[in-house]
């Protein structure tokens, strides 16, 4: 209802000034906040319910040898944005990467990771599984649902590659998956691709990548920032800081790909840049440059694809 907004703060709090980060809320209309958390684990990736009650967040809590979810994996709790104890959502032994609540809260989309080894001495890597390999050990991700009624959890997609970012489409229909090869950052420089995971078919289809790289300035660019509009279309950057560097904005509708004009205050080689939301013909972008960050809205004419007829 846009009455609060959930941030989270690191600061490094006596007596042992050990760095930390906490949640928080601030009232839109007061400026007033309250702080959430006052562990010292780190909280962190804060995303609301779709009644406003609860905030999700990320934190690593317990000890390594403990059981899940005390078990210093990343795990998924819930609070109250009235405060008190987190409730835990999420209980996996080697914990997850990222996570998504649905619009109407019914569930919860999450990444995890898992080793897999493809070499010819596979078979004594798996039974000497503590030794530390310099190769032949790849982490590939999956994707799973928490039903948050019955709270049974299902794989939906295994794609044998490396899940860096994923978004939800507001309809809840599709997920949009940036993947590479591996988790090895190489593997983003001209490998790194966008798969689309179909809710209703449980079918994942992979954007051909050649309609963006053959007409950027690098075909080495990195996918970034997937994120749905309301109406259903995706955006997303091809982003590069190499010698070629550029930032590149595009707008998937239907079966029809739009590159947004080049603007300098867009692509001004930003070190970071990220889609946040799509509204009509308005971009809203997060662009940081030599240490400063900028909030960006940027107006076009209506693509195409959203032209009524």
């Amino acid at each position: 209802n846009g009455q609060l907004v959930a941030f989270t703060e690191m600061r490094w709090e006596p007596p042992a000034e050990i760095r930390n980060t906490d949640l928080w809320v601030v009232n839109t209309k007061t400026s007033g906040t309250l702080r959430l958390t006052f562990t010292r684990e780190n909280e962190g990736s804060p995303q609301w319910s779709a009644d406003g009650r609860w905030i999700y967040f990320t934190a690593s809590r317990g000890e390594e040898k403990g059981d899940p979810p005390y078990n210093k994996k990343t795990q998924v709790w819930r609070i109250s944005v009235e405060g008190g104890d987190a409730q835990v959502v999420t209980r996996l032994p080697e914990g997850l990467d990222d996570f998504a609540v649905s619009r109407d809260g019914q569930t919860l989309y999450f990444t995890t990771s898992d080793q897999e080894v493809e070499d010819e001495w596979k078979d004594l890597r798996e039974k000497h599984k503590d030794v530390e390999y310099g190769h032949g050990v790849e982490n590939y991700s999956q994707l799973w649902a928490l039903d948050l009624t019955t709270w049974r959890a299902k794989k939906l997609a295994d794609p044998k590659r490396h899940i860096g970012a994923f978004s939800l489409a507001p309809a809840g229909n599709r997920i949009a998956m940036v993947t590479t090869p591996t988790d090895k950052l190489i593997s983003n420089e001209g490998w790194s691709r966008l798969d689309i995971y179909d809710l209703r078919t449980e079918v994942t289809t992979t954007l051909r990548d050649s309609l963006w790289r053959d007409v950027a300035p690098s075909p080495y660019g990195w996918v970034e920032g997937p994120a749905w509009s309301a109406d259903g279309s995706l955006v997303f950057t091809i982003h590069a800081s190499n010698c070629s560097s550029f930032t590149l904005n595009w707008l998937l509708c239907g079966r029809d790909l739009t590159r947004f004009p080049e603007t300098n205050s867009i692509f001004s080689a930003p070190t970071f840049s990220s889609i946040l939301n799509l509204n009509g013909f308005n971009l809203l972008t997060i662009s940081a440059l030599h240490l400063r960050i900028k909030l960006i809205l940027s107006s076009f004419s209506i693509p195409a694809c959203l032209r009524s007829n």
